[in-house]
């Protein structure tokens, strides 16, 4: 019989993800191995939260010249299905610094790890949450040329809270108790369907605009915007239902871009792509 986790009562967080690689031994010192440089979100499908399937898959991936995936090899099945086609997925969105031999960029193979775990996690959104608030209480009692260290560390919070529960299919119910009211009114009809991970760096972006790095939020908030939208687009996907409000969802994705991110392109996002991210050096 197959395990079903009731939503009612607690928080599932789809990922206590671990991603662990190795690399093929080389005894050439002028051999320097790959280096991961974009690491999308990793997909954990609806079907498999509610089941409860979970498991470690290890896979060989095949890197090119340009540090591109061009081939998935699993050398360890979950045991589903569902988890090993959403591992391929994610791994062919993967993009590496080459390997470099003598300084040349070269084809290369690393052994790449995932393991999936379900867990309660109210604690963890728990802490998150009340951090978060005790800052928001720090900055409304600093003068305005002292504001920015402070933000600067909810900005962390928010990236952090994101990079820890982004999955999960109560994160929206969560940042309500972060966001303004009126991103929660403007979004509350959508709350049952996908994780909107980018309304926290929007909040950010509208509640702290003296901000010295706005242009650095932006980024964080397309990076979370695309890989949002993939998400939404490859769920239902590997999972091979529906949701009702996909379509209604995306379109309103749409018109939030249209009208604040015109340079970002959410309609060539598929479950091949990397969606365009871009890579985060400082924060």
């Amino acid at each position: 019989m197959k395990k079903v986790i009731s939503p009612t009562f607690i928080i599932l967080m789809l990922l206590i993800i671990s991603c662990a690689h190795n690399f093929e031994v080389s005894e050439d010192p002028n051999y320097i191995p790959p280096v991961i440089k974009v690491q999308p979100r990793l997909i954990y499908p609806k079907v498999a939260q509610e089941n409860a399937y979970s498991g470690t898959i290890k896979a060989y991936l095949h890197i090119s010249s340009e540090g591109n995936v061009e081939k998935v090899n699993l050398i360890k099945s979950s045991g589903y299905e569902l988890l090993n086609d959403a591992t391929i997925n994610y791994c062919k969105r993967l993009i590496f610094s080459p390997a470099l031999k003598d300084g040349k960029p070269i084809k290369s193979r690393i052994q790449w790890d995932v393991q999936y775990n379900l867990s309660n996690q109210n604690e963890v959104v728990d802490n998150y949450l009340t951090e978060i608030k005790e800052l928001f209480k720090r900055i409304s009692a600093i003068s305005d040329p002292n504001r920015n260290s402070v933000e600067k560390e909810i900005l962390q919070k928010y990236y952090q809270f994101i990079s820890e529960t982004s999955d999960g299919k109560y994160f929206n119910i969560a940042i309500t108790q972060i966001i303004s009211q009126k991103l929660t009114d403007e979004w509350q009809q959508y709350w049952n369907s996908f994780p909107l991970t980018f309304l926290l760096y929007q909040d950010f972006i509208e509640r702290f605009k003296d901000y010295s790095d706005i242009t650095i939020v932006k980024i964080l908030l397309k990076n979370s915007l695309l890989q949002d939208v993939q998400y939404i687009k490859d769920t239902q996907t590997l999972d091979n239902h529906s949701n009702p409000n996909r379509d209604a969802l995306l379109g309103k994705i749409r018109l939030f871009v249209s009208a604040h991110y015109p340079d970002i392109n959410i309609d060539g996002i598929g479950a091949s792509m990397n969606g365009g991210i871009v890579p985060i050096t400082k924060l």
